[in-house]
């Protein structure tokens, strides 16, 4: 079953009933709810803490089996998931040298990692002050091919 708590940009596992555990990550806590994110489908739902797993190893193994990976998207949504994971881990440590009177000391700083799971390829320094709107690039390529379409379909009816 879940752990006792989540935190927001946490990545999980987490199970809807009639689907199996998919990759996720917390977006919102309200109350006993939490919002979440689904890596590959790009969904969100809203579920208790009993239908949330942490990722530790033992899980990613437990949920990542062949017969979860040939389903649609879920092969993606791991892959996300493991991206950020991988992300996160790399920028978790930071190293600071100081210097004192007995000598050069280095000292581990373990530093908050709150870092979105999708960011905007336009990304500017103080981007973070702005709200982040996902689009499901699927749907942008189905919207834009459609708007083409139509713009085809008018220029024909004019000419």
């Amino acid at each position: 079953m879940a752990e006792n708590s989540f935190s927001v940009g946490e990545p999980c596992f987490a199970k809807v009933k009639g689907y199996p555990a998919w990759p996720a990550e917390v977006t919102r806590i309200d109350g006993g709810k939490f919002e979440v994110f689904f890596f590959g489908t790009h969904e969100v739902a809203r579920l208790t803490m009993k239908d949330l797993y942490k990722t530790s190893e033992a899980n990613i193994g437990k949920f990542s089996h062949s017969k979860m990976k040939a389903r649609k998207w879920y092969k993606e949504g791991l892959d996300e998931m493991m991206k950020l994971l991988l992300k996160r881990e790399n920028s978790e440590v930071t190293t600071v040298a100081s210097k004192t009177s007995a000598g050069s000391k280095t000292i581990a700083i373990k530093t908050p990692t709150k870092i979105p799971a999708i960011t905007s390829k336009d990304s500017q320094e103080d981007s973070s002050l702005f709200p982040v709107v996902l689009l499901d690039a699927r749907a942008v390529e189905k919207a834009n091919s459609a708007k083409k379409a139509d713009q085809s379909n008018k220029s024909k009816g004019k000419a």
